[in-house]
């Protein structure tokens, strides 16, 4: 008779992101993930309260992979280390990114992220309400981002031929179709995250006036 399975709620939370990466979001029952371990559904309900519990531990094991913050350099420097670093880890998971769309951050390691950018944004002299905003709105913009990559074909796959669109209807989109061709996303999250700090900066310096 072989050895049973010795689990941890470590153990489980791992074993549903593999099952997460591998399937998706939908595949994710407890059942499944019994099978995926090597035990009986209800031994998992040692570990955890059920499925919500585990989507929860799915949300906070990703994010506890996200380096924190440099210790050095400008806030928006600190805070672009931050974004990339985000997006870098999402892009690994991306069949687990509705998750940051749809489950508030509310676990330790979470609230240790959150505070290192409020703190930051604090120090660069943030009002209290433009800190909330601006940690709000940086992943909004990653999670969004990463979530436009996860549903994009590729360059030039679209399925539309841009350079052949009409062009009394639609100018523009035709004159940027070598663009489209060759679009980049990483080059336009760079573009995006750029223009979202900048204005950041010049609402801190407009509430100093």
């Amino acid at each position: 008779m072989g050895r049973r399975a010795t689990l941890s709620r470590e153990k489980v939370l791992h074993a549903a992101l593999r099952l997460v990466d591998r399937a998706g979001l939908e595949a994710l029952t407890m059942r499944r993930l019994a099978k995926e371990l090597g035990v009986e559904a209800m031994s998992l309900y040692r570990y955890v309260r059920g499925k919500e519990d585990v989507l929860d531990g799915v949300h906070e094991l990703i994010l506890q992979s996200v380096p924190a913050p440099p210790a050095r350099g400008s806030w928006k420097q600190r805070l672009g280390v931050l974004a990339r670093g985000l997006r870098e880890v999402l892009l690994a998971h991306p069949n687990a990114v509705p998750l940051f769309a749809t489950r508030p951050a509310v676990a330790e390691g979470s609230l240790a992220r959150a505070d290192a950018v409020l703190g930051i944004l604090h120090r660069a002299g943030f009002r209290p309400a433009d800190q909330l905003a601006a940690l709000h709105g940086l992943i909004a913009y990653v999670v969004g981002s990463v979530l436009s990559v996860a549903a994009w074909p590729g360059p030039g796959r679209s399925g539309v031929d841009y350079a052949a669109l009409p062009e009394d209807a639609f100018p523009n989109l035709r004159r940027l179709a070598p663009v489209i061709a060759q679009e980049d996303p990483e080059y336009e999250f760079t573009v995006g995250l750029e223009a979202f700090l900048a204005g950041l900066d010049r609402l801190r310096r407009a509430r100093r006036r």
